[in-house]
């Protein structure tokens, strides 16, 4: 498995802390949910915001 390094502040940690804590995971596994369902949204649509309601998803997206 392939590892990444992501620098948050402490303002975005505390609330990554609250919502793994939320759904019953660490904060690791919220993380790696919150990339795998931005990429899943991401399948080259030309708008990345679109249809995305999630905050930590736009935090985690890229905009062209």
């Amino acid at each position: 498995m392939t590892s990444i390094t992501i620098k948050l502040d402490d303002k975005a940690m505390k609330k990554l802390r609250i919502r793994a804590k939320k759904n019953f995971m660490n904060v690791e596994e919220m993380a790696s949910d919150i990339v795998r369902r931005s990429m899943i949204s991401y399948k080259g649509k030309t708008d990345s915001d679109s249809g995305l309601d999630d905050s930590f998803v736009k935090l985690f997206s890229r905009k062209k």
